[in-house]
């Protein structure tokens, strides 16, 4: 299965098969309709790319996530290490859509998220000194230090990207 990280395209409800499809699956997801909005960071999980490749329907997925409620809720660098997952920071072009794929991250948050991937994977001590503040993960549902994580990070692409007038959408923080 692939864990694609991405941002959640504008107009995307209408492409999904169901209404639960922009739904967090986190049961404690602190929005309380657990909907994952457009321009937020999500993570889906899709079980149809490693078959099909370029010809499933991006908008098809088995479920996804919050980004913010994966980091809050698991210790995301070592889900990055789980043999049967393949985590990603979307970067898939579609024949089918034009040629593009509107969730997308920006150059320098899909630069960031390859990074922590790798970093992740690598594990151990090159993890800690590339992240050395990314939260600890503790046995409880408290929040983490949301300034610290990777969605964070790439909130800040998005954020500064609007500043400078080259984004048409604004982005709520979690």
């Amino acid at each position: 299965m692939v864990l694609w990280i991405q941002k959640v395209p504008a107009d995307s409800a209408r492409r999904y098969p169901g209404a639960k499809s922009s739904k967090c699956r986190f049961a404690d997801c602190p929005d309380p309709h657990r909907t994952i909005w457009q321009g937020h960071l999500r993570v889906v999980f899709d079980e149809k790319w490693n078959t099909y490749r370029e010809n499933t329907d991006p908008f098809h997925f088995a479920g996804c996530v919050h980004l913010y409620c994966l980091e809050r809720f698991l210790y995301f660098p070592e889900i990055c290490n789980w043999p049967h997952l393949d985590v990603r920071v979307e970067d898939r072009s579609f024949a089918h859509e034009g040629g593009r794929n509107p969730a997308i991250l920006t150059s320098k948050a899909l630069r960031e998220g390859v990074k922590f991937i790798k970093a992740a994977r690598t594990g151990g001590d090159y993890f800690m000194k590339r992240y050395p503040d990314y939260p600890k993960h503790l046995p409880n549902k408290e929040p983490k230090d949301y300034t610290k994580t990777l969605g964070y990070k790439l909130q800040q692409y998005f954020t500064s990207q609007e500043r400078t007038g080259r984004a048409s959408h604004t982005f709520r923080l979690h």
